[in-house]
C-alpha cells in the first residue's frame, strides 16, 4: 500500500513569493521606463511592452490555478517573450541605449522571474542555462562586452536562478522521503491491523483443520497438509515487515514473470515458460501469480488425491497468454455458478477478478472428468488498474 502526496500544494509557498517578485519586478520596470521615456527611440513602444510586462504578472500570479498541462507551457511562453523584448532593447532604446552607468533592457530586470519560473519548474540547471541566455542577450543588446554592469548583473541573476532550483530541488526530495515515511506507517499500521483479523479468524481456522483434519483418513490428511502450507504462507505475509518504496521519479523496477512460474514447479505441477526473460511492473507481476496460485489451489481442493497440474507462459498476437490446466475431476457450469452463489471467490474474485483489474481476461474450459484448463490473456505493456504505459513495456532477453 503507497500513499504518494501531491506536491503542488506544498510548493504554492513557493509560487506565491515568486508572483510577488514578479510584481515587484514590474512596478520597477515601469517607474524605470517612465523615468527614461524622453531619451528614447520609440517611447510608445516602451510603455506599451511596460504595461504588457504588468498584465503577463497577472497572468502567471495564477499560475497554480491553471490545469497541470498548461503550466509548462505558459513557462516556454513567458521565457519566448521575455527573450524576444530583451533582443528588441535597441531598436527601442535607440542610440541612447547605454545609460551612462551601463546597458539596462528595455524591461529592465522583470525577465529575472522567468528565469526563475524555469528554476522551479525543471531544475537549478536549468533555470541556469536560462539566465545564461538572457545575459548573452543582454550582452549583445549592450553592443560591447566591456559593460561591467550587465556582466555583474547577469552573474547575480545566474546565481539567483540556481539556487532557487537548488532550494527547490531540496523541497521536492524532503517532501519525497516524508511520503515515503508516511507511505511506510500507514502501509505497517494497516498490516497490525490485519493481523488481529486475519489472526482471530482464518489462521484459529487453518490451526484448527490442520489438528483435526489427520482423524479423517487420507483425504483429511491432504486437508491437514495444505492448511499447514496455507497457514505458513499466510503468516510470512503478515509477519513481512520490508515495505515498499515510492519510486515516482525512478519509475518501478521490473519483475520476471517467467521466473515467479517457475518457482511454482512441484512434483505435481509442470511449468514451461519462454527462453527469455518476461518483464512487468512488480504489482502486474504479484497480480498474475496470486491468480495462478489460485488456480493451482482450486486443483488441490477439487480436482482429486491424483490431480497434477501444467503451466505454460507464452506470447501470442501482443499478448501474454498463461494456460493453467489439470488433469482433475473437473465440473460443469452449474458446479462453478453454484460455487458463486455460495460465496466461493477463488474463481470470480481471485481469478477473473484480478485480471479484468489488469485490463485482461480470464477464460476457464472443464467438464467432467477432463480437468480444468485456465487461460489468462494479459495485453503487452499493461500498467496499473488495465491502463496502457509508455513506460511499462514487454521486455524479452534471450
Amino acid at each position: 500500500m503507497s500513499v504518494p502526496l501531491s506536491t503542488a500544494p506544498l510548493l504554492r509557498s513557493t509560487h506565491r513569493v515568486l508572483a510577488w517578485l514578479r510584481l515587484a519586478l514590474a512596478v520597477q520596470t515601469i517607474a524605470f521606463n517612465m523615468v527614461r521615456v524622453n531619451q528614447v527611440s520609440h517611447p510608445v513602444v516602451l510603455m506599451t511592452l511596460s504595461a504588457l510586462t504588468l498584465f503577463w504578472t497577472l497572468v502567471m500570479a495564477q499560475w497554480n490555478r491553471f490545469p497541470p498541462r498548461y503550466r509548462k507551457p505558459l513557462v516556454v511562453i513567458d521565457v519566448v517573450a521575455c527573450l524576444v523584448a530583451v533582443l528588441c532593447s535597441r531598436w527601442i532604446l535607440g542610440p541612447n541605449a547605454n545609460h551612462e552607468h551601463g546597458f539596462v533592457p528595455s524591461m529592465v530586470y522583470w525577465y529575472v522571474g522567468a528565469c526563475l519560473a524555469c528554476a522551479v519548474s525543471w531544475g537549478s540547471w536549468v533555470g541556469l542555462v536560462v539566465a545564461a541566455i538572457f545575459g548573452a542577450a543582454s550582452l549583445q543588446q549592450a553592443g560591447t562586452i566591456h559593460d561591467l554592469r550587465v556582466w555583474t548583473t547577469s552573474f547575480g541573476i545566474c546565481l539567483a536562478a540556481w539556487g532557487a532550483g537548488q532550494m527547490v530541488d531540496q523541497l521536492r526530495r524532503a517532501l519525497s522521503e516524508r511520503d515515503r515515511s508516511l507511505a511506510a506507517s500507514i502501509t505497517l499500521g494497516e498490516r497490525d491491523r490485519m493481523n488481529r483479523i486475519v489472526h482471530d479468524g482464518a489462521l484459529q481456522v487453518l490451526s484448527l483443520v490442520e489438528r483435526e483434519g489427520r482423524s479423517l483418513g487420507p483425504r483429511g490428511e491432504r486437508l491437514a497438509q495444505l492448511a499447514r502450507q496455507q497457514e505458513i504462507q499466510l503468516r510470512s505475509v503478515l509477519q513481512d515487515r520490508a515495505v515498499e518504496e515510492l519510486a515516482a521519479e525512478e519509475g518501478p523496477s521490473e519483475v520476471d514473470v517467467a521466473a515467479t512460474l517457475d518457482a511454482m514447479s512441484s512434483d505435481r505441477v509442470t511449468v514451461s515458460v519462454m527462453a527469455g526473460a518476461v518483464l512487468l511492473p512488480p504489482e502486474v507481476a504479484r497480480e498474475l501469480q496470486a491468480a495462478v496460485a489460485q488456480a493451482l489451489l482450486n486443483t488441490e481442493l477439487h480436482g482429486g488425491p491424483e490431480s497434477e497440474s501444467w503451466i505454460l507462459l507464452e506470447e501470442d498476437t501482443g499478448q501474454l497468454i498463461i494456460s493453467v490446466r489439470d488433469n482433475g475431476v473437473g465440473m460443469t457450469s452449474e458446479q462453478v455458478q453454484a460455487a458463486a452463489d455460495a460465496g466461493r471467490l477463488g474463481i470470480r474474485q481471485s481469478i477473473i477478478g484480478r485480471m479484468e483489474d489488469l485490463g485482461g481476461t480470464a477464460e476457464m474450459s472443464s467438464a467432467p472428468g477432463r480437468g480444468v484448463e485456465w487461460e489468462l490473456k494479459l495485453p503487452i505493456g499493461v500498467g496499473e488498474a488495465g491502463h496502457p504505459a509508455e513506460e511499462r513495456t514487454w521486455n524479452e532477453r534471450v
